[in-house]
């Protein structure tokens, strides 16, 4: 089973991890007006030419201190939009952001995870409807994590910090959000 990293210091260094293993494949630096429903805002992006990212350390009284990675594809039909963000909590666990590490104790690896909180700003689009659609979908990303409550947590396992096919992996997870925003609209 996979243990929730909660250590700052352990957070901090994956985070450095997931971000360098990022620049070494989207290599490519580009200024995107970007946002959410209802704001919109200029990033430096990181592209291969299809899938972006842009992270930054996100702190506020409103908000839980945590590292905003946010994914879009270009060759999507609104290329500047934000499809994902894998938040990732800078110290313990913070069940409110998204994202988190764990260590798979097995192979030694780390994993990054999603919990499944997507935003759209359509009605259908949320953590319940995309778990269920996860299940159906792609059943062998889902996975369990000791966050150490009583039960382990179900959450999608993303990719692995060491794996081979780490770019592979998110993009597949991108695609799966977005499929998943697809699907919702079309059945409205």
């Amino acid at each position: 089973m996979l243990v929730i990293i909660k250590e700052k210091s352990e957070i901090i260094q994956n985070q450095q991890e997931f971000s360098n293993q990022l620049r070494r494949y989207l290599t490519k630096k580009i200024i995107l007006k970007t946002g959410y429903q209802g704001n919109s805002f200029k990033i430096e992006a990181h592209t291969d030419g299809d899938l972006w990212w842009h992270t930054e350390e996100i702190s506020g009284q409103t908000s839980s201190r945590r590292y905003w990675n946010a994914f879009g594809l270009l060759s999507s039909e609104n290329p500047y939009f934000i499809i994902t963000e894998i938040n990732i909590p800078i110290n313990k666990i913070d069940r409110r952001v998204g994202g988190a590490f764990a260590q798979d104790n097995v192979n030694n690896s780390v994993i990054v995870l999603h919990r499944g909180t997507i935003g759209g700003g359509r009605k259908g689009i949320g953590k319940n409807a995309f778990l269920k659609w996860y299940k159906r979908n792609a059943p062998g990303d889902l996975c369990k994590v000791d966050e150490e409550l009583q039960e382990p947590t179900t959450m999608i396992s993303v990719c692995s910090l060491s794996s081979e096919n780490f770019l592979k992996d998110i993009y597949t997870f991108i695609k799966n959000v977005q499929n998943f925003k697809e699907w919702v609209v079309s059945s409205q």
